[in-house]
């Protein structure tokens, strides 16, 4: 297999095991009543079935936010996840139309973050004006784990904590 192939592989599969985490964490909001989140699924466009139930398919929009919900308070709430195996994030790994969607849903009162994890070890709930202002704040269009030190989240096995009292209006 091609190393080009190989990292594209690994990549989907860490973004997978992610996104397990995610709605694992929000499973337990569920369970406890603070939240109901649920990943937003791409738009598709069927082009021609196939056996065993496959098909081919194309995106018939641009990418929305990975994962939207409402929280008990009756706030909406709306995330992007990135995961990375590097030491950096780049600001070009949130698409220009996620961005503008996130900021347009926290302009109407939403809860919106982007929720980053790196190597699956350290996780963090980067604000929205953060992720914007990265060039400014850190003097290049990538953060480290250690520039966004104060925005960590713990991490309770498979499942992460990322909303704050402040969010769902507990004390």
């Amino acid at each position: 297999m091609a190393n080009k192939a190989l990292t594209g592989l690994k990549n989907k599969n860490a973004g997978a095991y992610f996104e397990k985490m995610i709605l694992a964490s929000c499973r337990n909001y569920l369970d406890m009543g603070i939240a109901k989140i649920d990943k937003a699924h791409e738009p598709m466009k069927v082009i021609k079935s196939m056996p065993r139930g496959q098909y081919i398919a194309c995106f018939t929009s641009k990418s929305e936010p990975d994962f939207k919900g409402t929280l008990a308070n009756g706030r909406s709430i709306v995330f992007e996840a990135k995961h990375t195996d590097l030491d950096k994030m780049a600001y070009d790994r949130l698409q220009e139309t996620q961005l503008n969607a996130l900021l347009k849903h926290q302009s109407m009162g939403a809860v919106a973050f982007v929720l980053c994890s790196f190597g699956f070890e350290r996780f963090y709930r980067i604000p929205l004006k953060v992720w914007q202002n990265m060039k400014q704040l850190y003097g290049h269009k990538y953060f480290t784990a250690a520039d966004v030190e104060a925005y960590q989240i713990k991490n309770c096995g498979l499942r992460l904590e990322f909303l704050r009292g402040e969010d769902y209006g507990a004390c």
